[in-house]
C-alpha cells in the first residue's frame, strides 16, 4: 500500500485549546509524519499551540474571519496534491490519516470525501444542541461500503472533507 502525502487545513478562530488537542492526536497518528503537513489558518489574535509537535506546521494569518478564505489560503499555501479539510473543535482519531490515504487512490479531481463527525456527547450545558447535531450529520457505517455515494449538499460535512487539488489551481 502506497500511502499518500497530505496537507491538511484548519481555520480557526480564537480556539487555540481546542487546536492543541487536535495537533496533539495528528502527532499520534498511525502515519508516518513526513507525509503530511498541518496548515493552522486563523484571525484575530495569534494562536497559541505551545509544544512542539514534531509535525510539520505552517500558522496563517487570514484578515477576515471566514472559513471559506481560510481553507483557500490553505489551499494556496499546501504543498500536497490531496486536501485534508477540519473544522478546530474536530479531533481526528488515530488512523485518521491512515483511513483518508487509502481512499484518495480512488477519486478523481471532481469527487470529494465526506468524513463521519460523531459528537462527544457527555457535555453537560450543550447535550441536547450536541444530539440534535449528531443526529443530522452523514454518518459512515463501518458495516456499510458507501464510498461511492450521492448525497445532498445539505448534508456535506465540511468540517472533515478532503479533496485532490485540481491539477490547474494554485
Amino acid at each position: 500500500l502506497m500511502l499518500e502525502k497530505i496537507s491538511i487545513i484548519i481555520p480557526s478562530w480564537k480556539r487555540s485549546k481546542n487546536v492543541k488537542n487536535i495537533l496533539y492526536a495528528l502527532s499520534k497518528q498511525n502515519y508516518r509524519k513526513e507525509l503530511y503537513e498541518v496548515i493552522i489558518v486563523y484571525s484575530g489574535n495569534f494562536l497559541k499551540t505551545g509544544k512542539n509537535y514534531n509535525i510539520n506546521i505552517t500558522y496563517l494569518n487570514s484578515i477576515k474571519n471566514s472559513n471559506a478564505l481560510k481553507r483557500n489560503l490553505g489551499i494556496k499555501n499546501s504543498k500536497y496534491k490531496n486536501l485534508i479539510f477540519l473544522d478546530d473543535d474536530c479531533i481526528p482519531s488515530k488512523n485518521f490519516l491512515f483511513y483518508y490515504s487509502r481512499l484518495f487512490s480512488k477519486i478523481n479531481e471532481k469527487e470529494i470525501l465526506n468524513g463521519s463527525v460523531t459528537y462527544n456527547l457527555k457535555k453537560g450545558n450543550e447535550l441536547k444542541y450536541l444530539k440534535l447535531r449528531n443526529q443530522n450529520h452523514f454518518k459512515i457505517s463501518n458495516r456499510e461500503n458507501k464510498f461511492k455515494l450521492d448525497i445532498s449538499f445539505k448534508n456535506i460535512v465540511t468540517m472533515n472533507m478532503a479533496l485532490k487539488k485540481p491539477n490547474n489551481q494554485y
